[in-house]
């Protein structure tokens, strides 16, 4: 008996950590296609790196013999890795929760002298599910798990940025932050014009209303002194002459 508060408090706990605590993701096909280009994108860039990172030279030590190439097994896994990590984003809308798992399992077993592979896989996953997963406890705590791997848990560096593609992330944020708040200003424009609108319907049906009540009353009214002056003629004429002195 002693175990039933307990018990009660862990099945609560549980039902608010696993319940969505907001409506589920509902992504139109014009954020599919964006999602999907952002996948092939990531992907195109990160398969690129594998291979890359597949055919560079081992480090030889000392000058004696030619470079050894790396195994080819491996190359092949972190292709399998990048392209799983990358392709998982297509779905970031809608199973936001799940891709960051998914990214968050590809970062474990790729191999940490290869940071580029997953990282920015991670980035879109850890905000896509910071901003549209309804699972608010896990989803927060999955981030922070990703980053922690990230950037403590990973003895690995993180990616430099090539040169060539500085002004893309000086351009791409401040596009996007512009869209953004365009469409937010539109989207506040339309709410205060809809407000607007429902405020005058309001305002005439009230008038409306008034104006039916009144016209009843005075209905009513009319109607009830016709009867009263109709009830006192009859008894007028109902009534005996009166004699004459």
């Amino acid at each position: 008996m002693t175990n039933a508060p307990v018990v009660d408090r862990l099945r609560t706990w549980a039902t608010l950590v696993t319940l969505p605590t907001g409506p589920l993701p509902r992504p139109t096909p014009r954020n599919y296609a964006f999602d999907v280009v952002v996948a092939l994108v990531i992907g195109v860039a990160t398969v690129r790196y594998a291979i890359d990172t597949g055919d560079r030279p081992a480090p030889v030590i000392g000058m004696m013999g030619p470079p050894v190439e790396l195994d080819t097994g491996a190359a092949i896994g972190a292709v399998v890795v990048a392209v799983a990590a990358s392709a998982a984003l297509a779905l970031r809308r809608r199973f936001p929760l799940a891709v960051l798992w998914v990214v968050l399992y590809a970062t474990l077993v790729s191999p940490s002298d290869t940071p580029r592979l997953t990282f920015y896989a991670c980035v879109v996953a850890a905000y896509s599910a910071a901003a549209y997963s309804p699972h608010r406890p896990p989803a927060l705590a999955s981030v922070a798990v990703l980053v922690l791997e990230v950037a403590v848990f990973r003895d690995s560096e993180l990616p430099i940025v090539p040169d060539e593609y500085a002004p893309l992330l000086v351009l791409v944020p401040l596009v996007v932050a512009a869209n953004g708040l365009r469409t937010w200003k539109v989207r506040t424009d339309e709410g205060r014009a809809q407000v607007s609108a429902l405020e005058r319907e309001q305002a005439e049906a009230l008038h409306r209303a008034v104006e039916h009540e009144r016209a009843r009353i005075a209905r009513e009214l009319h109607d009830v002194v016709t009867h009263h002056v109709s009830v006192m003629t009859i008894q007028a004429g109902a009534a005996p002459p009166r004699p004459r002195a």
